[in-house]
């Protein structure tokens, strides 16, 4: 009777052993995993920000090309699309903001 009981603590003891390995081995897949997702975030809030700085270019020059279109057009210049007709020049520069930073 002693002779089974045994059997059956060390299949409970192996069973411990071979659940600790197993979620050892998940606990190791999830942090690789998370290690791959870390790195895919990182490529990805990199190209988010070169977006970023291009836009703020972008924006600064088209403030400043507007500007010199503004000053040109105060000082009684004519721009290549400017309309002689008021009602045609529905893009003015007064659409724009030129305040924010």
């Amino acid at each position: 009777m002693e002779q089974p009981d045994k059997e059956v603590q060390a299949l409970e003891s192996e069973v411990k052993v071979l659940n600790t390995e197993l979620a050892l081995q998940n606990a190791g897949n999830r942090r690789n995993r998370l290690k791959r997702e870390i790195a895919e975030l990182k490529e990805v809030m990199e190209k988010q920000r070169i977006a970023l700085v291009n836009a703020n270019k972008n924006r600064k020059e088209a403030k400043t090309i507007i500007l010199s279109l503004m000053d040109l057009n105060q000082k009684g210049g004519k721009t290549p699309t400017e309309s002689n007709s008021p009602s045609d020049n529905e893009g003015s520069s007064e659409d724009f903001d030129l305040d924010e930073e």
